[in-house]
């Protein structure tokens, strides 16, 4: 446990940019460049550099976005994007995981990068650092890709058991929410549902792509769910805290004992308590999160 009752592993600085792995040098005349004169080799360094941010997102990346970002709050504890991505057809635990966010972008910088669901128990959310330029440029594509505004009509392909994908951006303009079912699937739906599909779909994975790197998020508070096993009187005995319910949130000692548990356990791990055979799934709480909902 950190010493401002943060739960985790703290790692070391968690600055990590969004990097355009599109972005290229500025084609040379014939002869390449060896053959351009050493100023106006100087010249096109500083175009790249001004474009991309010294290893930001390249501008050039979202031909429509434009460089007229938004104005936001800029405190630590305000969300400005928050990507939600739903449960379809799951089971309960991995539905209880997919409660925490993919990806939350705080006022202050922080990018909050949260592992898909799988085999673990414990759900582990990374954190990066955006500078105020790369933010600006984030909320610049937002606003190119049409998410500054009301949502469109985004169709509902003809598929089942799928998830809704829901991408909340807030600004001191207002607050705009785009909601789309089973995202990255089109049957049945027109030309125009499809672009906007799209363009929230690359919004979206243009968040995602910094995931590689960052270090773990120090949670201050977690969610705990307990589902009863299959097999009865299973599995090994829970020695972590007290469980209210089917889930709990815990925070400070509590939290830091029961991630101890779970960090190296499996999702479908059976552990004994109070008699019974359960799977015990733990999430982080993130800026914005109400608890077990």
């Amino acid at each position: 446990m950190t010493k401002d009752g943060g739960i985790g592993r703290e790692g070391d600085d968690p600055n990590a940019g969004f990097s355009d792995a599109n972005a290229r040098e500025p084609p040379g005349p014939q002869g390449g460049l060896n053959s351009m004169p050493v100023g106006r080799i100087a010249a096109c360094l500083v175009s790249v550099l001004l474009l991309t941010g010294c290893g930001g997102w390249a501008l050039s990346s979202f031909r429509d976005a434009g460089t007229d970002a938004p104005a936001y709050e800029r405190s630590a504890d305000a969300v400005i994007v928050r990507v939600a991505e739903g449960a379809g057809f799951v089971p309960y635990e991995y539905g209880f995981q997919q409660g925490t966010p993919r990806a939350v972008v705080l006022g202050d910088g922080r990018l909050l990068l949260a592992d898909e669901p799988g085999t673990a128990a414990w759900l582990q959310v990374r954190e990066h650092r955006l500078d105020a330029a790369e933010l600006a440029r984030l909320l610049a594509a937002a606003k190119g890709a049409g998410l500054l505004s009301p949502p469109p009509d985004y169709g509902s392909p003809q598929v089942t058991d799928m998830g809704t994908t829901t991408v909340q951006i807030t600004v001191d303009a207002g607050r705009f929410e785009h909601a789309a079912y089973g995202l990255g699937m089109d049957q049945g739906l027109g030309a125009a549902q499809s672009d906007r599909r799209k363009r929230l779909r690359g919004f979206i994975d243009r968040i995602l792509a910094a995931r590689p790197a960052g270090a773990p998020y120090v949670a201050r508070r977690i969610a705990v769910l307990a589902m009863p096993s299959s097999v009865a009187g299973h599995g090994r005995r829970w020695n972590g805290p007290a469980l209210a319910g089917q889930c709990s949130v815990l925070e400070g000692a509590d939290a830091a004992r029961a991630v101890a548990l779970l960090r190296t356990a499996r999702i479908d791990q059976d552990w004994r308590l109070e008699g019974e055979s359960v799977h015990v799934v733990a999430r982080p709480l993130l800026p914005g999160d109400a608890g077990c909902v």
